[in-house]
């Protein structure tokens, strides 16, 4: 991996520090369940999220702010959510902006930014995985009842049955799946159909693991 470093100017606080950026290949092969994406990306989360050593500032890139959101880094909410214990220390950083895209109303990348999070956490032995993913399902509800939609509104459901089982919330997964498979109007997409028939199978097994798209029955046969 080459990685590009660079001094940035916070767009928060006015100081100077060294970021890095990877500079590295495209996604390559299946993703997961989750759409966390394989191949040399997925080795690059660390440098996706940019941390101003001064102010605790964080975003993918902290030369610019919202201004609605100027105030929230010197807040106790933002600073203790840097420190939080819970969580690996890169995972908070996720964390952090998720607070960021909260306050300016984009609840839906909050959710995307705290599965992130997850993500950093399912790479440190799952440390805080379990509650960084119930911070996406919270700003993914709060999203869907703002009238946003977090991802096609067809997989919206798999995404969220995927989260609920790997936290271990097996009722309710089994719950959002049967209702996925079940209530729509329309008849499913094949491939979001074999999604759900799989997760209902893990569900059932009591899996929490982390399963790729090319796991599938689907795409075995």
């Amino acid at each position: 991996m080459n990685l590009v470093r660079r001094a940035v100017v916070c767009g928060s606080c006015g100081q100077s520090s060294e970021q890095i950026q990877p500079n590295s290949g495209g996604e390559s092969g299946a993703p997961d369940l989750d759409t966390r994406p394989h191949g040399p990306v997925r080795s690059t989360i660390s440098f996706w999220m940019q941390r101003c050593p001064h102010c605790g500032y964080c975003a993918a890139d902290i030369s610019a702010i919202h201004e609605q959101a100027a105030d929230l880094i010197g807040e106790e909410e933002y600073q203790n959510q840097l420190t939080d214990l819970r969580f690996p220390a890169k995972a908070c950083e996720f964390l952090a902006h998720a607070l960021i895209l909260e306050r300016v109303g984009q609840r839906a990348d909050a959710g995307w930014t705290s599965l992130h999070a997850a993500w950093v956490c399912d790479d440190h032995d799952g440390q805080g995985q379990a509650l960084a993913r119930g911070k996406a399902l919270e700003y993914w509800r709060n999203a869907k009842l703002a009238g946003e939609d977090f991802a096609e509104p067809e997989l919206e459901p798999a995404l969220a049955v995927d989260l609920l089982r790997r936290m271990g919330r097996f009722e309710d997964a089994l719950i959002n799946c049967n209702q996925a498979l079940d209530g729509g109007e329309e008849p499913l997409e094949p491939l979001i159909e074999h999604l759900l028939r799989f997760e209902k199978s893990l569900i059932q097994g009591r899996d929490t693991g982390t399963y790729r798209l090319c796991d599938l029955p689907a795409f075995q046969a």
